[in-house]
């Protein structure tokens, strides 16, 4: 039971926060929303199933890492990792070699906001997979105490 739940709280939950929490940030920083830029040209992979696939594979990590007694530091180190990647990935995306549209100015000029989007709301996700692999894998609870924290609701 308590796999399912960790597995619902990192995927299902850790994808709606995290997709809440980057539409708003983008609506509080004046920006336009991604899908909206560029309706002639698919913008590549959606970013929601980019996040999908990377709370399903750290969670899994994070519960199998735990559930077998090993360490998490190296799936945390590993997650770090994944998201620099993610973000160097995109450094040079959408940049313009010939001609400037009103879309690519947009973009070039916004970069660095969406940029921090992107690595907020990343982490935010990575935070979800985490927690969900800690209750999967029944230590969510000794990981909270250790922290100082007490859960009498729990």
């Amino acid at each position: 039971m308590q796999i399912w739940l960790g597995a619902f709280i990192a995927i299902v939950i850790g994808g709606l926060f995290s997709g809440i929490f980057l539409y708003c940030l983008r609506e509080y920083q004046g920006l336009e929303q991604k899908c909206s830029l560029n309706k002639e040209k698919p913008l590549g992979v959606p970013p929601w199933l980019t996040g999908l696939m990377e709370r399903s594979f750290f969670f899994i990590l994070i519960w199998m890492a735990l559930d077998f007694h090993k360490g998490a530091f190296e799936v945390m180190t590993a997650m770090f990792i994944w998201i620099g990647l993610k973000m160097a990935s995109n450094w040079h995306m959408n940049l313009p070699t010939i001609a400037w549209d009103a879309g690519a100015l947009y973009r070039e000029k916004n970069r660095n906001k969406y940029a921090m989007g992107a690595l907020l709301s990343g982490l935010l996700s990575m935070s979800f997979a985490g927690v969900g692999g800690l209750i999967a894998s029944g230590r969510f609870l000794e990981v909270v105490h250790k922290m100082g924290f007490t859960c009498t609701f729990i």
